[in-house]
């Protein structure tokens, strides 16, 4: 069954139950609840037209057709969370003594009272996904011979939803860190990826003496592998695709592998592309692998040779309570991790996928500074 038919279901499934409790709660006809389903099925499939919107139109009514969409999508996960706890609170009520639920809301009062949390969560969301953290995590090797201060940017998903103005304040912020090295890290591009040339410009403002290198991540993969390429050469950053390179002068190497995509036996390939790098690896270098999921740590990573890998792909979550489902596929959700002498760092990201909101989980650009050992 393909993504889309899953996610469309789900999707409407989650549409569905907010209709009924609303339907109860404005003790509505069962005409007009059947009605409210039909409704429920086309705004189900809203995200999936909105993609395939072409590139021939207005972007400006694109972006304001992409934001309504996604807005929505956000306001009816938070509508099911906060309607399930609703109805987990009634039923409780009903085993309970009266007294102990007399403050919960019943009815047309219940449904004003969860509009106005998710309005909240909203606007909470909307400013929070436009507030950048800037976590520090330093690194010391004896085979580092200077100092090294390394950008991470991941999963910034350019594309309908953002303006040149978020690109620039974004650029701005990065050389505000004074990097001397940024890593892209995947994800970089969302979709039409034909109105980007501005924001390639933009990014070619970035201020880093060792450059900026680059992997595809899967969205990457999935927009098409050469316009992807033709981004990021726009944008002054080298891609690294089953490639390394070394920082002259710091005793560091970094390679990088692309995303697999929806390719079959896609970690066991990865793992064997990641293997294949070994014979690029100094052996007297600090070696930094470059991969958008954090899935190879520590085992595949650390037995090729690498002291560190960085990643993305997970977003933190983005939008809490569903970082606990993320959390089951991917342990390393987000921020730095050791072990057996070797390092991992996953960004949370500096952008968004679908809702440009975050809650719980604030997008970020990691600084990691690389110190020789004393």
């Amino acid at each position: 069954m393909s993504f889309f038919v899953v996610f469309t279901l789900i999707y409407f499934s989650l549409h569905a139950f907010v209709w009924a409790r609303m339907s109860l709660q404005l003790d509505l006809s069962w005409r007009t609840f059947i009605l409210g389903l039909l409704a429920a099925l086309a705004l189900a499939m809203s995200p999936y037209l909105a993609r395939r919107l072409p590139e021939t139109w207005n972007p400006a009514v694109v972006r304001i057709v992409w934001w309504a969409v996604y807005v929505w999508f956000a306001a009816v996960a938070y509508l099911f969370w906060l309607q399930l706890a609703a109805l987990i609170l009634q039923l409780l009520a009903r085993l309970a003594p009266s007294a102990w639920f007399a403050w919960l809301p019943r009815g047309r009062a219940q449904l004003a009272a969860v509009a106005a949390a998710t309005a909240l969560i909203l606007i909470y969301g909307l400013w929070a996904a436009n507030h950048w953290e800037t976590p520090s995590y330093t690194v010391t090797s004896p085979r580092i011979k200077r100092a090294v201060r390394i950008a991470l940017i991941t999963d910034t998903h350019f594309g309908a939803i953002h303006t040149d103005a978020w690109v620039d304040r974004l650029v701005k912020t990065i050389n505000g860190l004074q990097p001397d090295l940024v890593l892209f890290a995947g994800d970089q591009l969302n979709d039409h990826v034909g109105w980007l040339d501005s924001q390639a410009e933009i990014l070619r403002g970035l201020q880093a003496p060792l450059g900026a290198y680059g992997v595809l991540g899967n969205h990457e993969i999935y927009v098409g592998a050469s316009p992807s390429s033709r981004f990021h050469e726009l944008a002054g950053v080298r891609l690294l695709r089953g490639d390394t390179v070394s920082l002259p002068g710091t005793g560091v190497q970094i390679s990088g592998v692309d995303d697999p995509g929806h390719s079959p036996n896609a970690k066991q390939a990865t793992a064997r592309e990641v293997d294949r790098l070994k014979s690029a690896l100094n052996p007297g270098d600090f070696h930094i692998l470059m991969f958008h999921r954090p899935w190879l740590w520590p085992e595949e990573a650390a037995q090729a040779g690498f002291d560190m890998e960085v990643s993305g792909h997970t977003h933190g979550g983005q939008l809490y309570p569903f970082s606990w489902f993320v959390k089951i596929y991917y342990p390393y959700l987000a921020g730095h991790f050791e072990a057996h002498g070797s390092h991992l760092v996953v960004s949370r990201g500096a952008g968004t996928w679908g809702p440009p909101l975050r809650v719980g989980a604030n997008p970020q650009i990691p600084l990691i500074i690389l110190k020789p050992e004393s």
